[in-house]
């Protein structure tokens, strides 16, 4: 007895759905002839274009730094002493005692710990004070070790580079890569700076992918007047651009690239052809599509809670 009312409210409620889907309404719009850029997106760092890494050939002890970040440089302009491994080994007081150490070359305790502790296990290489030097003009951008501190021979003790010519290393997604060619314009926002959007192009494209599969590519800044060693940037760049394009708002597109249009009385779906797209707006290239073509969308449900 109950199976027949069951039926009939199974058949009310498809019913309903139906003819409320029906009674939804379309918001439409019409393409328009614009200028429209297409852009790909990336992130890194930037660096002086030309750098030097200051180092000693021998494993030692820094004596003094002579010089301050953003301090201007010449061509051997003096930048460090440095007291090389065997003359710090062959003398077996500064092994035993570091505050013997601290003493002689008038540094904190601390530091000269620090410093012997790291020497323990370096070979000796010479036995002389050296004077490290600018092997060209520039600005220090990085002071990696301070008085009393031990490094080991080739490493940077600091970096020095070219203030004017600024470059940006960055990733870009596998998805990415074949849209972009060198010359190609970008624009630089940096992190740390507030407001700061920098011009240039790509100066190098990689074709080898990293370990986290992204791909690497340089672009040269114009116009940069102050850098920090490796700051974090975010970047735009320009893959292709038109004067006039046929645009449509990508909210009209539906996936697959397709979009609603009225046929009769009755909303069909078509396929079309796609050209560039930004974050807005994506260009038209199939010739069904015209100026005059009306092009519509679902109206987005508003519920009230």
């Amino acid at each position: 007895m109950n199976r027949p009312i069951a039926y009939v409210l199974v058949f009310m409620s498809i019913t309903s759905f139906i003819c409320c889907d029906e009674g939804r309404k379309f918001e439409k719009t019409t393409p328009a002839y614009q200028r429209l850029t297409e852009y790909v997106y990336s992130y890194g760092h930037i660096y002086p274009s030309q750098y030097e890494n200051v180092i000693c050939l021998s494993s030692g002890l820094i004596l003094e730094i002579l010089v301050k970040e953003g301090q201007a440089l010449k061509k051997n302009d003096p930048v460090a002493r440095v007291l090389t491994s065997s003359q710090l080994l062959s003398n077996k007081d500064m092994i035993v005692s570091p505050e013997k150490l601290a003493e002689s070359l008038d540094i904190g305790n601390s530091s000269a710990s620090y410093g012997m502790g790291l020497l323990k296990d370096i070979s000796p290489l010479a036995e002389k004070e050296i004077i490290l030097k600018a092997k060209s003009n520039g600005v220090v951008f990085t002071i990696g070790k301070q008085k009393g501190e031990a490094f080991l021979a080739g490493e940077p003790i600091l970096i020095i580079g070219n203030s004017n010519e600024i470059s940006a290393k960055l990733e870009v997604e596998e998805e990415d890569i074949m849209k972009i060619k060198n010359g190609a314009s970008v624009e630089i926002l940096i992190n740390a700076i507030k407001d700061s959007v920098y011009s240039g192009f790509i100066s190098g494209v990689s074709r080898k992918p990293t370990k986290n599969g992204t791909f690497q590519i340089a672009a040269s800044l114009n116009k940069f007047t102050t850098c920090f060693y490796g700051l974090s940037v975010e970047a735009r760049i320009c893959t292709s651009k038109k004067e006039k394009a046929l645009c449509i708002p990508s909210s009209f597109l539906l996936g697959g690239d397709s979009v609603t249009i009225k046929k009769g009385d009755k909303m069909v779906n078509i396929k079309v052809k796609t050209g560039i797209k930004d974050d807005k707006f994506a260009e038209i290239t199939d010739h069904a599509i015209t100026e005059g073509t009306t092009i519509y969308r679902l109206k987005a449900n508003k519920f009230n809670f």
